[in-house]
């Protein structure tokens, strides 16, 4: 499994996306498979014309930014993609569920048993990634740690491809050979 983090500051847009068709018509049926709160209460509705509404959940996620005791992050909308690899069978909604709460846990975001936590969704609109949709604010007022949060998302993954028998990715300990440089490549060539 590969989980790529991004940063950003829209939540609306971001869910906007996932919800919409891609950049190819690649995604089909998107639906929330894990949340803060369950699922079919977090799926946004259709508005009248048959799109879909995003204001509740955007207002629901969003909410504990305006209680932050410090000053919020710049970037306050964290998003991490979880994809399996080509080879792996297709994992079910649940299996899914629980590899995005091993993420939650493994990153500290919203740990198990911790009912302050950030508010957080999983998105599902293929059948071999989820997207996480985490707003960094956690309910008790405070600023979440995201220092390292790229290695804690691989560790996750790690944890979850033993679990579920996924293909092993390599460790992201940096303890790998570096890419040699475009001075050294063009010195080969030469």
């Amino acid at each position: 499994m590969i989980g790529k983090v991004t940063r950003g500051e829209n939540l609306a847009r971001l869910l906007s996306y996932l919800y919409g068709p891609g950049t190819r018509n690649e995604h089909v049926d998107p639906h929330i498979v894990a949340g803060f709160r369950l699922p079919m209460a977090l799926e946004p509705g259709l508005d009248a014309r048959g799109h879909r509404d995003f204001r509740h959940l955007v207002g629901v996620m969003t909410s504990p930014l305006d209680t932050l005791r410090h000053t919020p992050l710049t970037s306050p909308v964290w998003q991490c993609s979880v994809r399996a690899a080509p080879t792996d069978r297709t994992l079910s909604d649940d299996e899914w569920a629980d590899i995005a709460e091993e993420v939650m846990h493994q990153t500290g975001f919203a740990p198990r048993g911790d009912d302050q936590a950030c508010r957080w969704i999983a998105v599902r609109h293929a059948d071999d990634h989820i997207h996480l949709a985490v707003v960094l604010a956690r309910e008790d007022g405070r600023n979440p740690n995201v220092h390292r949060d790229y290695y804690k998302v691989a560790d996750a993954c790690h944890m979850v491809e033993e679990r579920y028998g996924l293909t092993r990715t390599a460790p992201a300990d940096r303890t790998a050979a570096p890419r040699p440089t475009r001075a050294e490549k063009e010195l080969t060539d030469r």
